[in-house]
Parts: C-alpha cells; structure tokens; sequence
C-alpha cells in the first residue's frame, strides 16, 4: 500500500526511474522494524476496509525542534480508491486529538510544492502555508 501510494502520489513529480526502484520488501522491512520497536513519542493510525489497509498517518513531536510542544505529522497517505471519501480527515482529525491530549498545541507537516491535490487537502483543513524548504529525493 504504501509503495504503491508513492508511485501514484509522486508520479510527475519524483522522477520515474526513483519510483519504479521503491522495494516493497524493503519498505515491509521498513514498517516491520518500526512496528516492533517504535520511536519512542511516535503514533500510528490505520484505516482497514476488509482487512486491508487502505489509510495510515505518522504523528509525533515536530522533529526539528523536540522542545516544542508542537505537533507534526510524519506521513499520511490514503489509497487513490478511498481519496475523497473521508479517509483522510479522519486519520487528521485522530492526530490532531491525540496531539492536542499530549499538550501540543498545534501541528505542522511537510508537503511537496508540486503535490497540489495535498496542498488543497490541507488547505481545505485550514492549514497554511508557513515556509519552504528544499529536499532532493531520489538523487
């Protein structure tokens, strides 16, 4: 899911040679690893629809700045089926509750400038743009 979730969420935008080098069995390893022995402070929300994962999201401290008692989602990523159908909101919604319960007052995540159906997600969320920073994936 979440291999597949990048291929189609980054496709244009990642170059094309990166996505197509995504391991599953090495991001299965990933999520394995992480599973069993999780970042201390990090929270983990799944949606399931018949017994498959359809939805997840990553939140914890922000991790630029661990004295601030700011929130960050780490990821979030729906699968294109279940885009639009409230997924998504939900999962925010969850994380941002479960922040607010940990005294984070607020919350930030990172997005791609180019990933414009993301930023409008967010934006529908409230969210604003705050800075820019520049990332090279798959370089």
């Amino acid at each position: 899911m979440h291999v597949e979730t990048w291929r189609r969420t980054y496709a244009g935008i990642v170059s094309a040679d990166f996505l197509a080098g995504l391991s599953i069995e090495r991001r299965r390893q990933r999520w394995q690893q992480s599973l069993e022995s999780p970042e201390p402070g990090t929270y983990l929300f799944v949606c399931t629809r018949r017994r498959s994962i359809i939805a997840f999201c990553s939140c914890g401290a922000v991790r630029e700045d661990a004295t601030a008692r700011r929130g960050e989602v780490y990821a979030i990523y729906v699968v294109p089926a279940a885009q639009g159908c409230g997924v998504g909101r939900a999962l925010m919604r969850a994380a941002a509750a479960h922040l607010l319960a940990q005294g984070m007052t607020s919350m930030l995540l990172w997005v791609l400038k180019d990933n414009l159906p993301a930023r409008q997600f967010y934006g529908s969320l409230g969210g604003k743009v705050l800075e820019e920073k520049p990332i090279t994936i798959g370089d």
